[in-house]
Protein backbone atom coordinates (compact mmCIF):
# COMPACT_ATOMS: atom_id res chain seq x y z
CA UNK A 1 0.00 0.00 0.00
CA UNK A 2 1.57 2.99 -0.76
CA UNK A 3 0.54 7.28 -1.51
CA UNK A 4 2.81 10.00 -3.54
CA UNK A 5 2.93 13.38 -3.15
CA UNK A 6 -0.86 13.78 -0.86
CA UNK A 7 -0.88 17.08 -0.94
CA UNK A 8 -3.27 19.60 1.71
CA UNK A 9 -2.89 23.24 2.06
CA UNK A 10 -3.28 23.41 6.12
CA UNK A 11 -6.00 25.60 6.03
CA UNK A 12 -8.23 22.63 4.19
CA UNK A 13 -10.96 21.20 6.02
CA UNK A 14 -9.61 17.75 5.87
CA UNK A 15 -6.08 19.36 7.89
CA UNK A 16 -8.60 20.72 10.31
CA UNK A 17 -10.58 17.56 11.04
CA UNK A 18 -7.23 15.58 11.21
CA UNK A 19 -5.60 18.51 13.50
CA UNK A 20 -9.23 18.16 15.83
CA UNK A 21 -8.92 14.30 15.89
CA UNK A 22 -5.74 14.28 17.14
CA UNK A 23 -6.17 16.94 19.65
CA UNK A 24 -8.86 15.15 21.20
CA UNK A 25 -7.05 11.66 21.33
CA UNK A 26 -3.92 13.17 22.87
CA UNK A 27 -4.41 14.35 26.87
CA UNK A 28 -5.04 17.76 27.42
CA UNK A 29 -2.36 20.22 28.28
CA UNK A 30 -2.79 23.53 30.31
CA UNK A 31 -3.76 26.18 28.72
CA UNK A 32 -0.85 28.58 29.73
CA UNK A 33 1.71 25.66 29.15
CA UNK A 34 3.55 28.10 26.25
CA UNK A 35 6.02 25.12 25.79
CA UNK A 36 4.23 22.00 25.61
CA UNK A 37 2.15 24.03 22.66
CA UNK A 38 5.18 25.16 21.07
CA UNK A 39 6.56 21.76 20.44
CA UNK A 40 3.34 20.43 19.38
CA UNK A 41 2.84 18.11 22.74
CA UNK A 42 -0.61 17.25 21.66
CA UNK A 43 -0.19 18.26 17.95
CA UNK A 44 0.28 20.88 16.15
CA UNK A 45 -2.76 23.23 15.52
CA UNK A 46 -3.07 25.06 12.01
CA UNK A 47 -2.05 28.17 13.39
CA UNK A 48 1.28 26.90 14.94
CA UNK A 49 1.87 25.15 11.18
CA UNK A 50 1.45 28.32 9.20
CA UNK A 51 3.45 30.65 11.81
CA UNK A 52 6.58 27.14 11.44
CA UNK A 53 6.63 28.20 8.10
CA UNK A 54 4.18 25.13 6.52
CA UNK A 55 1.50 26.19 4.21
CA UNK A 56 0.77 22.95 2.40
CA UNK A 57 1.90 19.71 3.75
CA UNK A 58 3.25 17.13 0.86
CA UNK A 59 3.36 13.53 1.89
CA UNK A 60 4.28 10.54 0.66
CA UNK A 61 3.72 7.00 2.74
CA UNK A 62 4.12 3.14 2.31
CA UNK A 63 3.11 -0.21 4.09
CA UNK A 64 3.97 -3.64 3.37
CA UNK A 65 4.94 -6.94 4.24
CA UNK A 66 6.26 -9.99 3.20
CA UNK A 67 7.23 -13.42 4.61
CA UNK A 68 10.56 -15.57 5.12
CA UNK A 69 11.88 -18.84 6.84
CA UNK A 70 8.86 -19.12 8.96
CA UNK A 71 8.83 -15.12 10.10
CA UNK A 72 6.38 -11.59 9.34
CA UNK A 73 8.48 -8.72 8.16
CA UNK A 74 6.41 -5.41 8.31
CA UNK A 75 7.84 -2.08 6.98
CA UNK A 76 6.25 1.37 7.14
CA UNK A 77 8.06 4.38 5.53
CA UNK A 78 6.46 8.00 5.64
CA UNK A 79 7.86 11.26 4.25
CA UNK A 80 6.45 15.10 4.98
CA UNK A 81 8.26 17.24 2.99
CA UNK A 82 10.48 19.85 4.82
CA UNK A 83 9.04 18.59 8.05
CA UNK A 84 10.48 14.67 8.54
CA UNK A 85 11.13 11.55 7.09
CA UNK A 86 9.80 8.00 9.59
CA UNK A 87 11.29 4.33 8.88
CA UNK A 88 9.45 1.47 10.69
CA UNK A 89 10.70 -2.36 10.73
CA UNK A 90 9.58 -4.94 12.50
CA UNK A 91 10.07 -8.83 12.40
CA UNK A 92 7.90 -11.26 14.01
CA UNK A 93 7.94 -14.93 14.75
CA UNK A 94 5.45 -17.05 12.81
CA UNK A 95 3.80 -17.02 9.69
CA UNK A 96 -0.41 -15.10 8.79
CA UNK A 97 -2.26 -17.05 7.46
CA UNK A 98 -5.92 -15.93 5.49
CA UNK A 99 -7.48 -18.33 8.20
CA UNK A 100 -6.02 -16.94 11.12
CA UNK A 101 -6.86 -13.33 10.41
CA UNK A 102 -10.36 -14.52 9.82
CA UNK A 103 -10.43 -16.14 12.86
CA UNK A 104 -8.83 -13.25 14.74
CA UNK A 105 -6.24 -15.54 16.21
CA UNK A 106 -3.03 -14.36 14.35
CA UNK A 107 -0.97 -13.38 17.54
CA UNK A 108 2.24 -12.50 15.71
CA UNK A 109 5.38 -12.09 18.77
CA UNK A 110 7.96 -9.32 17.75
CA UNK A 111 11.70 -10.97 17.26
CA UNK A 112 13.07 -7.46 16.73
CA UNK A 113 11.98 -3.78 16.01
CA UNK A 114 13.55 -0.85 14.63
CA UNK A 115 13.10 3.01 14.25
CA UNK A 116 14.28 5.57 12.32
CA UNK A 117 13.17 9.39 12.40
CA UNK A 118 15.13 12.04 9.88
CA UNK A 119 14.90 15.68 10.79
CA UNK A 120 14.88 17.49 7.72
CA UNK A 121 13.80 20.95 9.26
CA UNK A 122 11.01 20.79 11.77
CA UNK A 123 13.23 20.62 14.57
CA UNK A 124 15.19 23.93 13.61
CA UNK A 125 11.75 25.62 13.03
CA UNK A 126 10.62 25.06 16.06
CA UNK A 127 13.42 26.22 18.14
CA UNK A 128 12.75 29.63 16.03
CA UNK A 129 9.52 29.71 17.29
CA UNK A 130 9.87 29.22 21.13
CA UNK A 131 12.25 31.62 20.62
CA UNK A 132 10.05 34.23 19.20
CA UNK A 133 7.64 32.66 21.92
CA UNK A 134 10.15 33.73 24.54
CA UNK A 135 11.32 30.28 25.37
CA UNK A 136 15.11 28.99 25.42
CA UNK A 137 16.46 26.59 23.87
CA UNK A 138 17.25 24.68 26.63
CA UNK A 139 13.20 25.18 27.60
CA UNK A 140 12.29 23.95 24.11
CA UNK A 141 14.45 20.73 24.64
CA UNK A 142 13.17 20.03 28.01
CA UNK A 143 9.33 20.59 26.06
CA UNK A 144 10.37 18.50 23.44
CA UNK A 145 11.39 15.29 25.96
CA UNK A 146 8.32 15.90 27.94
CA UNK A 147 6.58 15.41 24.87
CA UNK A 148 8.65 12.13 23.96
CA UNK A 149 8.07 10.61 27.67
CA UNK A 150 4.01 11.34 26.94
CA UNK A 151 4.29 9.34 24.09
CA UNK A 152 5.86 6.98 25.07
CA UNK A 153 3.15 5.73 28.53
CA UNK A 154 0.47 6.58 25.81
CA UNK A 155 1.90 2.90 24.31
CA UNK A 156 2.69 1.74 27.43
CA UNK A 157 6.36 2.52 27.49
CA UNK A 158 8.01 4.31 30.54
CA UNK A 159 11.00 5.99 28.71
CA UNK A 160 12.84 7.17 32.00
CA UNK A 161 13.91 4.07 33.14
CA UNK A 162 16.42 3.84 30.36
CA UNK A 163 17.89 7.50 30.92
CA UNK A 164 21.80 6.24 29.34
CA UNK A 165 20.15 3.87 26.53
CA UNK A 166 16.96 5.98 25.29
CA UNK A 167 16.93 9.93 26.91
CA UNK A 168 19.85 11.02 26.63
CA UNK A 169 20.66 9.68 22.89
CA UNK A 170 17.64 12.06 22.09
CA UNK A 171 18.14 14.72 23.88
CA UNK A 172 21.54 14.81 22.39
CA UNK A 173 19.41 14.68 18.94
CA UNK A 174 17.65 17.68 19.72
CA UNK A 175 21.12 19.27 20.43
CA UNK A 176 21.90 18.75 16.92
CA UNK A 177 21.98 15.31 15.73
CA UNK A 178 19.55 14.95 11.77
CA UNK A 179 18.73 11.20 12.90
CA UNK A 180 17.37 9.44 15.87
CA UNK A 181 17.29 5.40 15.57
CA UNK A 182 15.53 3.57 18.53
CA UNK A 183 15.84 -0.28 18.33
CA UNK A 184 13.98 -3.27 19.98
CA UNK A 185 15.88 -6.44 20.66
CA UNK A 186 13.79 -8.64 23.16
CA UNK A 187 15.60 -11.40 24.63
CA UNK A 188 12.58 -13.70 23.80
CA UNK A 189 10.02 -13.04 21.31
CA UNK A 190 6.61 -10.78 23.01
CA UNK A 191 3.54 -10.29 22.22
CA UNK A 192 2.81 -6.33 21.57
CA UNK A 193 -0.74 -6.86 22.21
CA UNK A 194 -0.06 -7.81 25.86
CA UNK A 195 2.29 -4.81 26.49
CA UNK A 196 -0.32 -2.88 28.44
CA UNK A 197 -0.62 -5.94 30.59
CA UNK A 198 2.91 -5.11 32.01
CA UNK A 199 4.00 -1.92 33.76
CA UNK A 200 5.14 1.10 31.79
CA UNK A 201 8.53 0.78 34.05
CA UNK A 202 9.21 -2.69 33.10
CA UNK A 203 8.40 -2.55 29.33
CA UNK A 204 11.84 -0.66 28.16
CA UNK A 205 13.97 -3.65 29.76
CA UNK A 206 11.74 -6.54 28.37
CA UNK A 207 11.95 -5.09 24.79
CA UNK A 208 15.38 -4.51 25.46
CA UNK A 209 15.24 -0.77 23.85
CA UNK A 210 18.56 1.16 22.92
CA UNK A 211 18.64 3.86 20.68
CA UNK A 212 21.61 6.38 18.54
CA UNK A 213 22.28 9.49 16.82
CA UNK A 214 23.44 10.26 13.53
Amino acid sequence: FAIEGLQADVSDDFMKAFSKAALQAAPEIMEDDVAAKCVGKDGFSMSTLKHLGYHEIVMSMSMAYHQEDGKLLFNMWADLEDMFAMQIDLTFDGTMTPDALARGTFRPRMIDGRIEYEDYSIIDRTKKLCRRQGLSEQEMIAAELDAFRAAGMQIGIAFDEFDEYVMEPYEKFLSGGSTFILTARPTQPINLSQINLYKPTDVPALLNLSAEVQ
